[in-house]
């Protein structure tokens, strides 16, 4: 689509505050928050991938020979998600409301734990297999429940 012809009156405005309408400050407004939330999918899409590799490969007793032979790839997938995720979330929390920062609070820290308990009948919790991937993502998790708590209390709740 192509962008609306402005006045010279409307571009003279712009030149001069360096802004247009209140309606284009919305949409520029929320076209971060896509970003955050894209950001933040697209780690936790990696996260599950890496750790879901190491559950098929046990699951099917390193049958897999792709799986078995080039696990480095789905590690890199983990710490990148990792990363992304992190970054992602704590950007989507500065614009979110503060019971919104609460549960996600809840969720970051939670689901590590999950996993480890979805992923017990399947590799059970030897330290050798997914389940110690799974184990060392608590930390970081914890982590970032931290900080997105210490951002549900001390940010405003008038955002979004």
């Amino acid at each position: 689509m192509l962008p609306a012809m402005r006045s010279a009156d409307e571009q003279n405005d712009f030149l001069e505050h360096d802004r247009f309408d209140e309606g284009e400050k919305r949409v520029a407004a929320n076209m971060p928050a896509t970003v955050w939330k894209a950001t933040a999918i697209v780690g936790i899409c990696l996260i599950i991938v890496g750790i879901a590799a190491g559950y098929v490969d046990v699951a099917t007793h390193f049958r897999l020979e792709f799986l078995s032979d080039h696990f480095n790839i789905f590690l890199i997938a983990v710490l990148v998600g990792v990363l992304a995720s992190s970054v992602g979330l704590i950007g989507w929390a500065r614009l979110l409301k503060r019971c919104a920062r609460a549960r996600m609070v809840g969720l970051v820290f939670v689901s590590p734990w999950i996993t480890v308990l979805l992923g017990y009948p399947i590799a059970g919790n030897n330290i050798h297999g997914p389940s110690a991937l799974v184990l060392l993502l608590i930390i970081p998790g914890s982590i970032l429940a931290v900080i997105l708590l210490m951002m549900a209390g001390l940010m405003n709740s008038q955002r979004l």
